[in-house]
C-alpha cells in the first residue's frame, strides 16, 4: 500500500535531511525508498535538480594545419600536435606516408 505524504512526513524529511542523512537512509527511514525521498524533496522544492553541461559537439584537436600540410598527429593527449610539413598529395608527408602505410606481402607471409 503507498503511504500519503503528510505534513508530519514532509516536516521528518526536512529534518533527517538536514540531519545530513542520505536520501537513501531517508527513504529506508520514511519506507518510500531513495527515489521517492528524492522525488518528494524535488516536489518541494528542497533539492534542485542536478544539471550535468552538455559535451561540446567536437573536442579541440589543437591547431590544425592549413590545407596542403601533413595531418600526422603527435601524442595521445588532446590538444594534438601536428607534422605540418608539405604534402605532395593525400593527407600526410612522403615520411609519414610511410609510417601510414605498410605494404602487405603475398598471403601468410610474416613480415
Amino acid at each position: 500500500m503507498m503511504q500519503l505524504w503528510t505534513p508530519e512526513r514532509d516536516a521528518e524529511l526536512v529534518r533527517l535531511r538536514d540531519a545530513g542523512k542520505t536520501y537513501e537512509e531517508i527513504g529506508d527511514l520514511l519506507g518510500c525508498g531513495k527515489n521517492g525521498a528524492i522525488s518528494r524533496a524535488r516536489r518541494k522544492n528542497l533539492v534542485e535538480a542536478v544539471r550535468i553541461p552538455a559535451p561540446s559537439a567536437r573536442p579541440y584537436l589543437g591547431n590544425l594545419p592549413s590545407p596542403g600540410s601533413c595531418l600526422y598527429a603527435f601524442g595521445t593527449v588532446l590538444p594534438y600536435r601536428f607534422c605540418g610539413a608539405a604534402v605532395e598529395s593525400g593527407s600526410w608527408c612522403p615520411e609519414h606516408r610511410a609510417l601510414v602505410y605498410v605494404k602487405s606481402g603475398k598471403s601468410g607471409e610474416q613480415p
